[in-house]
């Protein structure tokens, strides 16, 4: 593209965002809000452009067939695609590259995707090179205070975690269970109670509206475990 055309299309793009920008506020004076709610309305359409942006660049990428952030491109280059996840279903995440897993997370929740992330890395490390909703979990020994943005729990504690699974596909629709960590979990318990673990979730997952994600590492596993626990639980991508 020469510069020509990237001044022309960047200047257009800078045009429709001003004018959809201004048409939406004036459609807010036109409802009968008060000055606080207004800023409160305002406040969530503003905190809401990521996502729009996102749906958008994905709704491109999807007609055009290219890729349009440095993340779409890792991922394309491995071959997922972000609209195949469906629900009721598990997906294996094999790779060595945990940032490949990491991609599809924060490509789901730039789409404003509910995502249960549960985690064997330290979210205050982690939040340092990506975004993460809400509900996070730490699967560490060690307790953080109360009022910390995550939860932590004992890699031992299989059983608290799959009530915290439950309990999040019950309470959100059409969302992602995602789980990074699980040679961790094997290394702190034994491989047929982590197996039994996965099949407890999966089934959990298949009568609920969400996915199921598994980050795990084939190189920790071997092939005949991976595959095993393929196909007990789901696709490997």
């Amino acid at each position: 593209m020469d510069n020509r055309s990237y001044g022309r299309g960047y200047v257009e793009g800078y045009e429709a965002g001003l004018r959809e920008a201004w048409a939406e506020l004036i459609g807010l004076t036109t409802q009968s809000y008060t000055g606080q709610e207004m800023r409160y309305v305002a406040k969530t359409k503003a905190d809401s452009i990521g996502e729009r942006v996102s749906k958008k660049r994905f709704t491109m990428e999807d007609e055009l067939g290219v890729s349009l952030s440095e993340r779409s491109e890792r991922l394309s280059s491995s071959g997922i695609s972000l609209q195949r996840f469906e629900p009721k279903k598990a997906y294996i995440l094999a790779s060595k590259d945990k940032q490949r897993s990491m991609d599809v997370y924060t490509g789901l929740a730039e789409l404003g995707m509910d995502i249960l992330g549960i985690f064997r890395e330290n979210p205050d490390i982690l939040i340092e090179t990506m975004p993460l909703q809400k509900q996070v979990v730490w699967i560490s020994m060690q307790s953080v205070p109360p009022d910390s943005a995550y939860q932590t729990i004992s890699p031992k504690d299989m059983a608290n975690l799959t009530s915290m699974i439950r309990d999040f596909i019950k309470e959100h629709k059409n969302a992602v269970v995602f789980i990074e960590g699980i040679e961790y979990l094997i290394l702190q318990n034994d491989m047929d109670s982590v197996r039994r673990f996965l099949n407890r979730i999966k089934d959990l997952i298949t009568i609920s509206s969400s996915a199921l994600l598994i980050h795990m590492d084939p190189g920790q596993l071997g092939p005949n475990e991976l595959h095993r626990l393929s196909s007990e639980i789901g696709e490997i991508l």
